[in-house]
């Protein structure tokens, strides 16, 4: 394989799920010894984060990784085990995260924290009016609240006269 195919493989490992990828890997496990182009946090500065992969974004967010494998091999391990679905990362647990070797307590909580962000991002853009009007805008609302959740749950809005709502609160989940 020329070394230019292998760096466009390389390169886009997060988008292709080919099965050649898996046999291209850096002959330096840090990332630090890649060439500058193509490590992630240099990338997204050169351009956006736009045009970064998910597991890009994701080994950003690892920063580390350890002896056997650099966070972008995190990142993209990961993923695999999610089928490269956000919706199923965002999903897994802490302790389900932590059985990926290098992904420990704190990098399993700041992963699930970017999601949380991300979802309550989702919620504040999805009620942009604070006055429910109707039955749709009900369900946009619990979508971006329930959507990550990994069980059945029964949950109640409160809402004031003016129909804004107070609270949100789940009462039981299986």
């Amino acid at each position: 394989m020329s070394d230019a195919k292998i760096k466009k493989l390389r390169t886009d490992w997060g988008t292709y799920s080919h099965p050649a990828i898996k046999c291209v890997k850096m002959s330096s496990k840090r990332l630090k010894d890649w060439p500058e182009e193509d490590r992630p946090r240099e990338k997204m500065r050169m351009k956006t984060a736009a045009h970064l992969t998910e597991v890009e974004l994701l080994a950003i967010l690892i920063q580390q990784g350890n002896k056997e494998s650099s966070a972008f091999d995190l990142a993209h391990e990961l993923m695999s085990r999610c089928n490269h679905k956000l919706s199923a990362l965002a999903r897994l647990s802490i302790k389900e995260m932590m059985k990926t070797k290098g992904i420990g307590i704190a990098k399993a909580t700041l992963l699930q924290a970017a999601m949380e962000i991300g979802r309550r991002r989702m919620g504040n853009e999805a009620m942009t009016e604070e006055v429910i009007r109707d039955s749709k805008m009900v369900v946009t609302y619990l979508r971006t609240k329930m959507m990550d959740l990994p069980n059945e749950v029964f949950a109640v809005i409160f809402l004031n006269r003016a129909n804004k709502i107070k609270h949100f609160e789940i009462i039981s989940s299986r």
